[in-house]
């Protein structure tokens, strides 16, 4: 048994000749304007500024959320280093002691 076949004649584009090529004519005659525009480099950036700030928001929305995901890393494991230390030192501009340095920077620090 083979089935009915589907009438798809109806679908054709080209099927009114006339009107076929009008839509050719004015898709073509569009296509020629747009390229005659001559843009300069600020009417340009002006057609860009929608897309390019939707992208930005889009972008913020995603960094928002996923900043919302990750758990923040404690202040205490970072701030221990001897690193910190000395840059803490460094920036309030005190002098420790010799004994401070030492503990500070001794060989229980040193890395293997």
């Amino acid at each position: 048994m083979e089935p009915d076949k589907v009438d798809l004649h109806l679908l054709d584009p080209a099927r009114d000749e006339l009107l076929w090529r009008r839509k050719i004519a004015t898709l073509a005659a569009r296509a020629w304007l747009h390229r005659q525009e001559h843009l300069s480099v600020t009417l340009q950036l002006l057609r860009w500024t929608r897309p390019a700030l939707a992208m930005a928001v889009a972008a913020a929305l995603v960094a928002m959320v996923g900043a919302s995901w990750v758990e923040p890393r404690a202040a205490t494991t970072i701030a221990t280093e001897p690193v910190y230390q000395f840059a803490a030192w460094a920036t309030t501009d005190q002098i420790p002691s010799t004994v401070t340095i030492l503990e500070t920077f001794g060989g229980h620090h040193v890395a293997e």
